[in-house]
């Protein structure tokens, strides 16, 4: 078998625009952080009451392409060629309960409270992506080669691991993102947030 060249390995970092939403009561927040989970939901919350909320999706899209050689004994070998991945937020929609009136104390509050979880959501995915960049790299040449005898299964094979390997390697991004989150939604930052305004 030919000398195999090292796969072109790239990530493309897209977050999506920020939407607002002003319109929504309580019942609706508090219903969309029960279907979302606190993983992609960081709701400003004061005792059990919910001031406002930022709901994002992270996705990726990985696209590989493979080489393939033909074996004397009849099997095929394969290995990637390239790999081209895009991350980023899918959407990500910040509420504020529709009880606070634009231009308020307590809406400014809420919004620049929920503007910094956007901030936090999009500095983790930036701050992880050289890692993910040589995560690719290194997933061009873990297993690789492949040999079979069909080559669409031996397509299908290296499509799944490569997309496991980069799934797996987003586990720290994620468990970092709710670190980040956590800490501004701990109670002391909620009880200086309070305090910034006399009427809630």
């Amino acid at each position: 078998m030919e000398q195999v060249a090292p796969a072109e390995a790239s990530l493309r970092v897209d977050h999506a625009r920020v939407a607002y939403d002003f319109n929504r009561g309580r019942e609706d927040l508090y219903a969309i952080v029960h279907r979302h989970g606190t993983a992609d939901a960081s709701a400003r919350m004061s005792g059990r009451r919910i001031h406002g909320l930022t709901h994002s999706s992270l996705g990726y899209h990985l696209q590989a392409s493979f080489d393939l050689q033909g074996l004397a004994d009849g099997t095929w070998c394969l290995w990637p060629r390239a790999i081209t991945t895009e991350l980023g937020y899918t959407d990500t929609t910040v509420y504020i309960a529709r009880d606070y009136a634009a231009g308020t104390c307590a809406f400014e509050a809420v919004l620049a409270h929920e503007e910094e979880h956007v901030a936090i959501n999009t500095a983790v995915v930036d701050d992880h992506a050289p890692r993910l960049r040589a995560t690719l790299a290194a997933l061009a040449r873990q297993g690789f080669p492949l040999t079979g005898r069909d080559p669409e299964t031996l397509r299908a094979r290296a499509q799944a691991m490569l997309d496991s390997g980069f799934r797996d390697a987003l586990t720290p991004l994620l468990t970092d993102r709710s670190h980040r989150n956590a800490a501004i939604d701990s109670e002391p930052s909620y009880r200086t947030l309070n305090a910034r305004c006399t009427r809630w």
